[in-house]
């Protein structure tokens, strides 16, 4: 049996994200009145998706899921301007990539736009990727 396609989680996997999304928690907590959080306690919750990680960070949202959209509304105007501050590919993953002989496919929690900014950033939007999945991009998002 041959390889066919290989599916990548994003954050975490491909790209160290976790500064610029720790940025933007803390500043999404302060706009709450919360204190500033350790860039390891919000580490834990990155991963999650946006809800999961608000949730891990804001344990009270989870019994409010009204809130859900306003929560994600106000977190993704934050993040829009911490997104590309400082995302860094892992060591190595830039030649698989472009070495990798079959198909590419991105498979995230995170919004398919940020995704796509990323890689562009990154200078990677031109690999031939046969998918990129964010988290919007299904009805259910990966587990």
């Amino acid at each position: 049996m041959s390889i066919k396609l290989v599916a990548l989680d994003f954050d975490g996997t491909l790209v160290d994200t976790a500064p610029d999304i720790i940025r933007a928690t803390n500043e999404f907590l302060l706009l709450h009145g919360r204190a500033a959080m350790s860039s390891e306690a919000i580490t834990e919750h990155i991963g999650n998706g946006l809800v999961g990680l608000i949730r891990g960070v804001v344990p009270e949202a989870e019994h409010h899921p009204e809130l859900g959209d306003e929560i994600e509304r106000q977190f993704s105007q934050i993040y829009d301007m911490y997104v590309l501050n400082e995302p860094r590919l892992y060591d190595g993953v830039e030649d698989f990539l472009r070495k990798w002989p079959h198909k590419l496919a991105i498979v995230s929690n995170k919004p398919e736009r940020y995704i796509w900014q990323i890689l562009e950033h990154l200078q990677l939007k031109s690999i031939p990727w046969s998918k990129v999945i964010g988290g919007y991009t299904f009805k259910e998002k990966k587990p």
